[in-house]
């Protein structure tokens, strides 16, 4: 008689645990088909905004179409080349060059947008040319179809076959090394961006960007922008300068980083065309505006002598 009333006892609680274990299926099948009747549903919201999207773009007037498209920058550049005149052609041409980006709250938030970038040693910098000069020029004139980059020597060839900033739409494309994210704000190494450039994208360099099967013409081999300078030296009394300025300075606070981006800057033969670029020269003199300094050298042969130094006023770009 006990025996029978365990085993409906037994049988009493396995029925209540299957009972059990099917409401438990039941309400989780319920969940399952609530979420997928809702990623239907958004599906459906997602391709109708999106082709709403495409009726709109589509009904855009001829006129509009053609303006293009303007872009509203994530913030604009700091940078130790504070004009154009000594600002390298390339990226990482000078790689002790410094420059900040902060971006602007107004336009993405910052916290959210930089997370996971930091992971990444390189970023790639998308830019409007700001200064170019034919942008200011009558906006119908064609800019010229054939140009001289350096490389060649005084030859030309098509502007698509160069990085030249004169172009139908005005955008750089630059690789710098991410050295830190502080806060909102990007530190790069390498830039060649003038300082005050509006930035309008920034992407992390993937090793997917290095294709090992990549050829470049000849004149395109060089990394010294088809420099002949071999060395740059310091008047002892324009190192003394240098040193003493060193405190007021946006960018360097150490002797040896501030000596390295001037001696690669310096070595890229900043001199323009007219200036005698690429040409032995003897005892010319010149200048170059870096961080707040206004640096004075001279080029003897294959040499540059820096003279004197002094502090500038920050010009109106920070």
């Amino acid at each position: 008689m006990q025996r029978a009333i365990a085993m409906n006892a037994t049988a009493a609680a396995a029925g209540a645990l299957l009972l059990a274990y099917i409401l438990r299926l039941r309400a989780q099948l319920a969940v399952a088909r609530a979420d997928a009747a809702k990623a239907v549903r958004l599906r459906l919201e997602e391709r109708a905004g999106r082709t709403a999207a495409e009726r709109r773009l589509a009904q855009k007037t001829p006129d509009a179409a053609t303006t293009g498209t303007r872009f509203a920058p994530i913030g604009r550049l700091e940078s130790c080349y504070t004009e154009r005149r000594g600002t390298p052609r390339q990226g990482q041409l000078a790689p002790a060059a410094r420059a900040r980006l902060k971006l602007d709250a107004s336009v993405v938030t910052p916290a959210a947008a930089l997370e996971g970038l930091a992971a990444f040693s390189h970023v790639w910098l998308l830019y409007e040319f700001h200064q170019n000069t034919n942008a200011a020029k009558t906006p119908q004139r064609m800019v010229r179809a054939k140009v001289h980059p350096p490389g060649l020597d005084g030859g030309r060839c098509g502007l698509f076959a160069t990085r030249t900033p004169h172009r139908p739409c005005p955008i750089g494309l630059s690789v710098a090394r991410l050295l830190e994210v502080r806060g909102d704000t990007l530190l790069l190494g390498g830039a060649d961006v003038v300082d005050g450039t509006p930035v309008l994208d920034v992407k992390p360099y993937l090793r997917h960007d290095i294709q090992p099967d990549a050829r470049v013409p000849a004149w395109c081999e060089r990394r010294d922008d088809a420099s002949r300078l071999t060395d740059v030296q310091f008047a002892p009394a324009a190192e003394a300068s240098l040193r003493a300025a060193l405190p007021a300075l946006d960018f360097y606070a150490e002797w040896d980083d501030l000596a390295a981006a001037l001696r690669q800057t310096l070595l890229l033969d900043i001199r323009s065309v007219h200036q005698g670029r690429g040409k032995p020269a003897d005892g010319q003199a010149y200048c170059l505006h870096f961080d707040r300094l206004r640096v004075d050298f001279e080029t003897h042969d294959d040499v540059v002598v820096v003279t004197a130094a002094a502090r500038r006023e920050a010009d109106g770009n920070r």
